[in-house]
């Protein structure tokens, strides 16, 4: 557990760490991202690895999840 996850436990803070149930999990995080590519801005999906108990998100866009969690507490 993260310390971040303690924090939003303490507070009473629910939080996923499974994907939701009508969520298509896929083997990459497909948070859609705005990129630069060729001096464009693009909008593309992350790509990043699935991490287990980490709501079907990459590490990274699960951490931005539990921290805006925490800023609405």
């Amino acid at each position: 557990m993260s310390d971040i996850q303690m924090i939003l436990e303490e507070e009473s803070v629910s939080y996923l760490t499974i994907p939701p149930k009508d969520q298509i999990v896929k083997s990459r995080c497909q948070v859609r991202e705005q990129k630069h590519v060729h001096g464009c801005l693009s909008e593309e999906r992350c790509g990043g690895d699935i991490v287990p108990y980490c709501a079907g998100l990459c590490r990274t866009h699960y951490y931005e999840y539990l921290a805006e969690l925490l800023k609405k507490k």
